[in-house]
Parts: structure tokens; sequence; C-alpha cells
């Protein structure tokens, strides 16, 4: 019966020993504001009842151990006004003119995509840490 005991503990040591939990998935609001810009604009003049809205996103993220969070690719800096320069360049990609984001939201997103599955891993999700920006490009009045 002690020899039962003793093994059936080892065991549950041991499986709960095993399991890993992972990092905690982020969705974090970092910021609304009521205008952004990181273009450089001078004399700020629009009135948004006369201005045509559009509202665009960009984002800038950075893949990350989707275990450990540590660091594996992705521009690390800037990534809050490199995701603003994406949304306003998308926008204008898509024929929209405008200098300028109103109503803009800021946020930290986790997101998990599919990628080609090595011999070696368990998984073939790759964990993507994001700046994402959303937000109405206006054009300024002239």
């Amino acid at each position: 019966m002690r020899w039962a005991i003793i093994t059936t503990g080892c065991l549950i040591f041991f499986l709960a020993g095993c399991s890993t939990k992972n990092p905690p998935v982020m969705d974090q609001r970092l910021g609304e504001f009521t205008l952004a810009s990181t273009h450089i604009v001078n004399n700020l003049h629009f009135k948004q009842k006369d201005t045509i809205k559009f509202r665009v996103k960009g984002e800038a993220c950075i893949e990350v151990d989707p275990e450990t969070l540590e660091y594996i690719s992705g521009p690390k800096d800037n990534r809050m006004q490199r995701a603003m320069d994406d949304a306003i360049t998308k926008g204008n990609e898509q024929g929209f003119e405008g200098d300028i984001l109103i109503n803009v939201r800021i946020e930290n997103k986790t997101l998990f995509l599919e990628g080609e599955k090595e011999w070696w891993q368990t998984s073939n999700l790759r964990r993507m840490e994001c700046v994402e920006v959303s937000g109405e490009l206006v054009s300024l009045e002239r």
C-alpha cells in the first residue's frame, strides 16, 4: 500500500512538472487619441464635418517564442509610429487622400499565425506581438 501511494505521488509530481503554462495572450489598449499623425503637419486646419473620412488600420509586429516570449524577428523600435505610418500609407494606397488620423485607437495584441512546421517542433503556430493603430483618415483644410 505504501508503495502504491509513493508511486502515485511520484507520477502526479512528474505529470505536473511536465505540463507547461504558456505566457499570457496580450490584448491591451495602449491609448485613444482625438488626433494623431506621424507625418510632419504644418498649420493644422481641418473641419471634421466637411472632411470625407475613411477608417484605416495599420500594424507593426514582432515574432516571439510562444513559450518564453524571447524575441525572434521584426522591428523592435518605434512600433507605434510604424503602425500609424502603415495605416496612413494603406489608406493612401487605396486611393483615400489623407494626412492625419482622427479618433485613433492604439492596441497591443497577440496574434497567432500558422507557419511551416519543422521536424522538431510540436506546433506550427507563430506568436506575433503587434501594435495595431486604427483611425479615420482625413484631409487637411488647405
